[in-house]
């Protein structure tokens, strides 16, 4: 038997990425603390790099098929700043939050996965054709604010 792969099966206009995700954290409310929950389960922390007050900077961008499991942008110091997640799948905008300023250390978005009682995770799955990851904070600074984005890719 041939190799099928995962796009064959249920990509091809058999599952449709969803347009946008309810109930996450949204503008304007204190996000959650979850940078210690991502790194304490062993995903791979990324450093914003430079960035400029108020402008999203593009970290993420994939124009092959895959799946969405976990996107987070948070805080790594105790300044008092706001943070931004916009997550694009196929070109249309699923999840974008610029939440309250806080000072609090790992707090910020999350825009896909769940962390119940900062001790277990769980992903969600969300199809994509492309996708596009882009975060922002509210102070022009340089490796202040840190993101996790876990996905795979169809064979």
């Amino acid at each position: 038997m041939a190799d099928v792969t995962l796009s064959s099966i249920i990509g091809n206009g058999g599952e449709k990425t969803p347009a946008s995700v309810n109930g996450l954290v949204g503008n304007g409310a204190f996000s959650a603390i979850i940078g210690d929950s991502l790194r304490s389960a062993a995903f791979k922390e990324s450093l914003s790099g430079a960035l400029t007050a108020n402008t999203y900077k593009n970290v993420l961008s994939i124009a092959v098929p895959g799946r969405l499991l976990i996107a987070a942008a948070y805080r790594r110091d105790t300044i008092s700043r706001q943070v931004g997640l916009k997550i694009t799948l196929d070109g249309v905008i699923f999840y974008d939050v610029f939440d309250k300023a806080n000072s609090s250390i790992d707090r910020g978005p999350l825009g896909a996965g769940i962390i119940v009682q900062s001790s277990s995770i769980h992903t969600h799955n969300y199809p994509f054709k492309t996708m596009s990851v882009d975060i922002k904070s509210s102070l022009t600074e340089t490796d202040k604010i840190a993101y996790i984005i876990v996905y795979t890719l169809d064979q």
